[in-house]
């Protein structure tokens, strides 16, 4: 009997813990309608290819801690590339601005090309993305290959 009422005084002391450890806890998941353009990188720079759709950001906070994740999985109007993008980062502190390096693949009738680049997604006092947006600068250089 005196394990039970141990076992049962642990479980309830554990969960406790579990929970305010969750309410402490900040997620927002938005989703932006956009795009992303830019130079196909397998015919020498000369065409633009350009994919409308929808950006998913994910921000997860806990205590001094953060994670974002963005996927984008679109296609070009016409149809002629699918465009898969990604990018997932930890973080050790809590932050307005969070730049996430991110790889992206290009498939289509002119040649696949990757692009891999940083984004920064900005989040609000109350965890929720409000914005993502590709930074192209001497700090965070832009880069595509054709691997055809």
């Amino acid at each position: 009997m005196k394990s039970t009422k141990l076992l049962v005084s642990t479980f309830a002391l554990g969960l406790v813990f579990a929970l305010t450890g969750t309410m402490a806890a900040q997620n927002g998941k938005t989703t932006f309608d956009g795009g992303v353009g830019w130079y196909n990188a397998c015919d020498n720079n000369q065409s633009i290819v350009n994919a409308p759709g929808s950006t998913q950001v994910n921000y997860q906070q806990n205590d001094t801690q953060a994670t974002v994740h963005v996927v984008f999985h679109n296609s070009t109007e016409d149809g002629s590339y699918k465009l898969n993008l990604e990018a997932n980062q930890s973080y050790d502190a809590v932050a307005a601005t969070y730049d996430l390096p991110f790889h992206s693949v290009w498939v289509g009738q002119g040649g696949n090309f990757t692009m891999n680049g940083t984004l920064r997604i900005a989040v609000d006092d109350s965890g929720t993305p409000t914005s993502s947006n590709i930074v192209i600068d001497d700090d965070h250089p832009l880069t595509t290959a054709c691997t055809q």
